[in-house]
């Protein structure tokens, strides 16, 4: 979760925790791609790029709803990224019970809708995303 759009603490040690769990259990490495744009992360091994993730913390049950919303804006740089190089483009969600990722192209963008905030009178608080089912998604 972000505060205004800025991570908190819990965010980061929530990423950091989540790429060394990755890592372990994928036998591979996991980078920060820093300014790169909305993509977050680079996963390789042997120096060889493997994957490119994005990463979102959800601080609830993975059984509380049914879909998360994801955010049209980063679903198109995973996209064309992970054709471009030929990996994995993967959505990774980290809920309180577990991690949770799918390749973004077994996701069916054409569920989607517009979601966001609207309480604080931003227009950028309203964003098209695309709904993925909990259930479509594979546990690490």
């Amino acid at each position: 979760m972000t505060e205004g759009g800025l991570k908190l603490e819990r965010d980061f040690q929530s990423e950091d925790s989540a790429k060394k769990i990755i890592a372990h259990q994928w036998h591979c490495q996991v980078s920060d791609l820093g300014d790169f744009g909305d993509i977050d992360w680079v996963i390789y091994r042997d120096n060889r790029i493997v994957a490119i993730a994005e990463f979102k913390r959800l601080y609830r049950s993975s059984e509380r709803w049914p879909n998360i919303y994801f955010n049209l804006k980063k679903w198109l740089p995973l996209m064309l990224v992970g054709a471009g190089l030929k990996v994995p483009a993967y959505f990774i969600v980290q809920f309180d019970d577990k991690i949770s990722y799918i390749d973004v192209a077994d996701v069916d963008a054409s569920k989607h809708e517009v979601n966001g905030r609207n309480d604080r009178g931003r227009s950028s608080d309203l964003q098209p995303t695309i709904l993925i089912p909990v259930d479509q998604m594979r546990d690490l």
